[in-house]
C-alpha cells in the first residue's frame, strides 16, 4: 500500500494508458467503417484532361514554366514477372488513378 501512495501518478498512468489507447483505436476503426459504409470513398471519376509530361530539367524556370506532377509506382518484393495475375489489382488501381 505504501508503494501505491508514493507512486500514485505513475500507477494510474500505467493502468489507464492501455485503456486510452484502446479507446482511440476503436474510434479510428469506427471512423474508417463509417467512411467505408457511407460510400464517400467511392467517388466518381472526374476527367481532368491530359497531363503534360514533366520536363523539369536543368533549364526549368519556376517563374516562367508551369509545374507538373509525375506519379510512379513499383512492385516491392521478389517477382520475376510484373504481369503476373497476383499483381493485376495494383495495375487496375493505377489505371483508375490515371483516369
Amino acid at each position: 500500500m505504501l508503494i501505491m501512495k508514493r507512486k500514485m501518478a505513475i500507477f494510474l498512468f500505467v493502468i489507464l494508458t492501455p485503456l486510452a489507447v484502446g479507446m482511440m483505436l476503436n474510434c479510428m476503426v469506427g471512423i474508417g467503417n463509417l467512411v467505408h459504409t457511407s460510400g464517400r470513398s467511392q467517388t466518381a471519376v472526374i476527367d481532368i484532361g491530359t497531363v503534360p509530361p514533366c520536363g523539369e530539367g536543368p533549364d526549368f524556370d519556376p517563374e516562367k514554366d508551369d509545374p507538373c506532377v509525375s506519379v510512379g509506382y513499383a512492385m516491392i518484393g521478389a517477382h520475376s514477372n510484373i504481369e503476373a495475375p497476383e499483381y493485376q489489382r495494383y495495375h487496375d488501381i493505377m489505371g483508375l488513378f490515371a483516369k
